[in-house]
């Protein structure tokens, strides 16, 4: 028996959180079409059994109907190959999903229930699954009968939201009567004792820029499980630096980020650059991302020409000032320090009377 296993595609998603425009979120949707039809000519061709998705297939809140046709037309390629689905937390299950509402050929099975059910692929072998969110899952993996052969369980397990119900210690698959686990909900791909977290078939997000991504191939043999993973994933995260010290406009940050655009180009590729340094101007960022069509996204890292713990020890409104940023700084997030680094830039050149703001980002 050969198993073709997935999870976290996230067919039509926005991206723009990503900080990705709008032309550069279509290639990205576009991408993943293509990355889907990879899957099932990879299916056809290694003449699976079975093909199962472990949940997050598309984004329910943001899916097209054509995206949904092309989707129906793939599963109807493999048939009367079955397709089994658990719907996850982006595409999740219920009354007004489009998994109630759409029409999917007959060869796909979609687990509507929060408890687990089964379907049998033959009478050797069963998948249990369940759509997420479900009962604990300590309650879920207890309230199922083991049927005669080997038991598979299909789910959409997001480790960080359910921190009680951790796999790592392997204990409660251990006793939980399952031959082999087909999880999704994590978009790094891992394996442990008997069974798979998939990972996304491509990268999402920045946090995955140094793994592979693909689909695995579980082949069940005489009581034997082996995986084989296989990367469909193209696009890649990175980050660079761009110091922009000694710049004294707006154009010359240009020329310092196209080169390194020029040098660092992979395609496909999402480039995440990191402005460092101490500019002698005010850095507009959203007027770099209208300029650069790439998929760019611009963090700001910029020296402080302040020493904080110094002018907070003045017993002058600048002492206050620095005081007040450093109590700021230690309860921000890391991603919002630049926010705040930014308005400390403004408001200590202007308390030193300076007109022409310097080494701030969009002081207006």
């Amino acid at each position: 028996m050969k198993i073709l296993h997935f999870a976290d595609l996230h067919l039509d998603r926005s991206f723009a959180d990503a900080g990705l425009t709008p032309s550069v979120g279509k290639t990205r949707r576009e991408g993943l079409i293509q990355v889907l039809k990879l899957i099932f000519d990879i299916a056809i061709d290694r003449t699976v059994d079975v093909v199962t998705i472990a949940g997050d297939l598309f984004e329910q809140d943001t899916v097209t109907p054509s995206t949904l046709k092309i989707l129906s037309e793939q599963f109807e390629q493999i048939a009367p190959i079955p397709v089994l689905i658990s719907p996850g937390s982006a595409d999740t299950y219920g009354q007004d999903s489009l998994y109630s509402r759409w029409r999917f050929p007959a060869n796909v099975h979609i687990f509507t229930t929060q408890t687990l059910s089964p379907f049998r692929l033959n009478p050797e072998m069963t998948v249990w699954g369940a759509a997420y969110p479900y009962i604990p899952l300590t309650d879920l993996l207890g309230s199922w009968e083991r049927n005669e052969g080997i038991n598979l369980l299909l789910l959409h397990y997001p480790s960080a939201q359910n921190p009680n119900d951790s796999f790592l210690n392997q204990e409660i698959l251990k006793h939980s009567g399952m031959d082999f686990a087909l999880l999704g909900g994590e978009h790094q791909h891992h394996t442990f004792p008997n069974g798979v977290m998939s990972g996304s078939p491509e990268s999402i997000e920045p946090a995955a820029d140094s793994r592979e991504h693909g689909i695995t191939l579980i082949t069940v043999e005489q009581g034997n499980t082996r995986t084989e993973f296989i990367q469909t994933g193209r696009w890649q995260y990175y980050s660079v630096d761009v110091d922009l010290s000694g710049c004294k406009d707006m154009g010359c940050v240009e020329e310092k980020v196209r080169k390194v655009i020029r040098n660092h180009m992979k395609q496909p590729h999402h480039l995440t650059i990191m402005l460092t340094g101490a500019p002698q101007c005010a850095i507009d960022v959203s007027y770099l991302g209208e300029i650069i069509e790439e998929p760019i996204r611009f963090v700001t890292r910029l020296n402080v020409p302040y020493d904080l713990e110094m002018l907070a020890k003045e017993p002058t409104v600048r002492g206050f000032l620095a005081k007040q940023f450093l109590d700021c700084l230690q309860e921000t997030n890391p991603e919002d320090r630049s926010r705040i680094h930014n308005a400390l830039h403004v408001a200590m050149q202007a308390l030193d009377g300076v007109e022409v703001i310097t080494n701030a980002i969009d002081p207006d």
